[in-house]
């Protein structure tokens, strides 16, 4: 019988919910949503990323983040810097002073909040579930992948059945 109590995708998700909303009133006062957080920060730590890179890191869809980014270079916190004359795909992402300022207007609420769940954890629970998230996003990236790779092979058996 199916266990929802047990289910990873489940217990995953229901956490992080619960983390936005413990941070939200900070986003709200810094007028920012928790993506536009997400691909700050990860400008803040990283520098400037070409925008494929930043939807790997953000988990942010790649057309998603795209228009994202122009609302957010509208809105002065980040800019496109071309590697290339003239191409906008070969763009860089990197945070404008603005940008800079709501990171650093938000990380000590970041780091507050942080610490409050970690005073529950015993420093060894805390090290263990750092790695084992970091392994399971690993894992859960690398069956995506294996995915992917079976659908596009029984799409090409299903087509060459066909013709």
């Amino acid at each position: 019988m199916f266990d929802l109590e047990n289910y990873l995708p489940y217990l995953v998700r229901r956490i992080v919910p619960r983390l936005d909303e413990a941070f939200s009133r900070h986003l709200k006062a810094g007028d920012i949503s928790i993506e536009i957080w997400r691909v700050l920060i990860t400008l803040y730590q990283r520098g400037p990323l070409s925008l494929s890179n930043l939807a790997g890191l953000t988990s942010i869809n790649l057309s998603t983040l795209s228009r994202m980014t122009d609302r957010m270079q509208r809105r002065r916190l980040i800019r496109r810097v071309a590697r290339n004359e003239g191409s906008r795909r070969w763009a860089e992402i990197e945070l404008l002073p603005l940008g800079v300022r709501k990171c650093e207007m938000l990380i000590p609420a970041s780091t507050d909040l942080q610490t409050d769940i970690v005073a529950k954890l015993s420093p060894h629970e805390f090290e263990d579930m750092k790695r084992l998230l970091r392994r399971l996003y690993a894992v859960v990236e690398e069956v995506a992948l294996e995915r992917a790779d079976h659908a596009g092979d029984r799409a090409r058996e299903q087509l060459s059945r066909e013709l």
